[in-house]
C-alpha cells in the first residue's frame, strides 16, 4: 500500500519520522531457515519487575491546553497511517519511547493530542515489565473509563484489524481488563482478548515491533461517528435485529455519589406522572455478566427504543452512541464541566442535545430542579398530560414561567 505512505506523508509532512516510518508491510518475525528461533533474537530487558525503569519527557507545546482545544482540531485522516517501530517500549497510558535514550519517540499523533490532560503521567516512572515480539498498542490512560474505551480505543482497534489479522502471534497492548470485553461486544470472531497483553499503572513493555495508528487519544467527532457506525453494522445485528420504534424516557442515574443527581427520585415520580410507567425508566447501564435491562442484550433492546435519554454528566453519556437517530439528549452538568464534549458528540452523531446547567451540592452531588428537566422532556415527548391546560395556561407554558419567574401569558380564548 504505497499510496497510502505517500497519502500520509502528503496530510502530516511535519512529522518527524525518525526510527519510525509508515507501515506499508510488515513483515513476519518468523526466524529465516538456518537461523535461531525469534525467542532466542529477543534482546530485551530482564522480565522482572526489578527490571529498567523508563521517565518519559513531556511533549512539545504542540498539546492542546484542554478538551474544549482538542475537539476544536481538525479530525483524524478518513485511513488514518499505521506506523511501525523497532525496539521501543510501550507504556500503559499510550507512550512510546526510543530505547536506550529513553528519549520520546515520534510526535504528536502517535502519543494524542490531548497530553496536557496527562500531567500527572508525564514524570511518573514506569517498570518493563516484560518482552514481546510484535505487538499492536492499544493502551489509554483512561482505558478503564467506559467514554474513553467506546470513543477513543475502539476504533484505533478497529484500524489496526487487518495487521492483527494477518499476523496471528501479534499481541494487543490493552491497559485495563475492565472494559476489554467490549472488544468481544465489536469484533467477535477476532478473539482479541485472547491475544491481550494487560499494562497495569506505570508498567511498561519491551516491544522488538510495535504497530500504532497516528489517531489521537483524545475524542474527535470521526472517532465517535465510527463507533456508532460499528455498531450498527456488527453489534445491533446481532443483538438488536428488529428495534421497536422509539418511545422510552430513560433517565440515566451513576452508581456513584461524584456527579448523581440529588434530586433523582423527584424527577422520576415527576416524569410518572406525566407519562406511562412502562415509558419511564431509571437504568445505570450496561454491565458484563448481568442480565435484564442491565445485561448487554437487554441493555442495547432499551437504547435502541429511547426517545429521550437523560441524567448527569459521565462516562455513562458514552452510551449515546447506541441511540437511534434523531433522540433527544439532556445532560445536566456542573459549569465548571468540559461544556462541548457530549454537545459535540451528538452533534457528530445526528442526536438533539440539551444542556441544562446544575449546581454543586454535598458530597460530590449536583442539584437542579426537577420542573426545569421535565419541561425539556415534555417538549420532545408531547404527551396529553404534558400539553394539559391548568387554569386556562398550558401547562409547558405554566412550567416555563415558573422555572424562569416571568409571567405567564393566558392564551386567548
Amino acid at each position: 500500500m504505497p499510496w497510502l505512505a505517500i497519502a500520509t506523508l502528503l496530510l502530516f509532512p511535519h512529522v518527524p519520522w525518525g526510527h519510525s516510518h509508515a507501515l506499508t508491510s510488515l513483515p513476519s518475525l518468523s526466524a529465516a531457515p538456518g537461523t535461531a528461533d525469534v525467542s532466542v533474537q529477543l534482546r530485551c530487558t530482564p522480565l522482572h519487575r526489578s527490571a529498567k525503569k523508563v521517565k518519559p519527557k513531556s511533549l512539545p507545546a504542540v498539546s492542546c491546553p484542554n478538551q474544549k482545544g482538542c475537539v476544536a482540531l481538525p479530525s483524524a485522516s478518513t485511513i488514518p497511517a499505521l506506523y511501525e517501530y523497532h525496539d521501543v517500549i510501550a507504556t500503559y497510558e499510550g507512550w512510546i519511547v526510543q530505547t536506550p535514550s529513553q528519549q520520546l519517540k515520534q510526535s504528536v499523533y502517535n502519543v494524542g493530542i490531548c497530553r496536557a490532560q496527562y500531567k500527572a503521567a508525564d514524570t511518573s516512572e514506569h517498570k518493563v515489565v516484560g518482552c514481546v515480539a510484535e505487538a499492536a498498542t492499544a493502551t489509554h490512560l483512561y482505558g478503564s473509563n467506559l467514554y474513553h474505551f467506546l470513543a477513543e480505543v475502539v476504533p484505533r482497534v478497529y484500524y489496526m484489524l487487518p495487521v492483527l489479522r494477518a499476523h496471528p502471534a501479534m499481541q494487543l497492548l490493552v491497559t485495563t481488563r475492565v472494559m476489554w470485553w467490549w472488544l468481544d461486544v465489536f469484533f467477535p470472531d477476532d478473539a482479541l482478548r485472547n491475544r491481550s497483553v494487560v499494562l497495569a499503572r506505570k508498567e511498561a513493555y519491551h516491544v522488538r515491533r510495535l504497530v500504532s495508528t497516528n489517531l489521537p487519544l483524545c475524542y474527535t467527532p470521526a472517532m465517535a461517528q465510527l463507533t456508532q457506525r460499528l455498531y450498527a453494522e456488527t453489534v445491533q445485528r446481532q443483538y438488536v435485529p428488529q428495534p421497536r420504534p422509539p418511545s422510552l424516557v430513560v433517565l440515566h442515574y451513576r452508581s456513584r455519589a461524584v456527579r448523581s443527581l440529588r434530586s433523582h427520585k423527584a424527577l422520576l415520580k415527576e416524569l410518572q406522572k406525566l407519562f406511562p410507567t412502562e415509558l419511564v425508566v431509571e437504568w445505570p447501564g450496561i454491565y458484563r455478566g448481568e442480565t435484564g435491562l442491565t445485561g448487554l442484550a437487554g441493555g442495547l433492546a432499551l437504547l435502541a427504543q429511547t426517545k429521550v435519554f437523560v441524567g448527569p454528566h459521565g462516562a455513562g453519556f458514552a452510551f449515546m452512541m447506541f441511540l437511534p437517530p434523531n433522540a433527544t439528549v439532556i445532560e445536566i452538568r456542573e459549569p465548571h464541566l468540559p461544556e462541548d464534549l457530549y454537545a459535540k458528540m451528538a452533534l457528530a452523531l445526528g442526536l438533539r442535545y440539551h444542556y441544562l446547567g446544575a449546581k454543586s451540592g454535598a458530597h460530590g452531588a449536583v442539584e437542579l430542579d426537577p420542573a426545569k428537566v421535565v419541561l425539556r422532556v415534555c417538549m420532545t415527548m408531547g404527551g396529553t398530560k404534558c400539553r394539559a391546560y391548568v387554569d386556562g395556561i398550558p401547562r409547558l407554558v405554566q412550567e416555563y414561567a415558573r422555572i424562569y419567574k416571568v409571567q405567564p401569558e393566558v392564551p386567548e380564548a
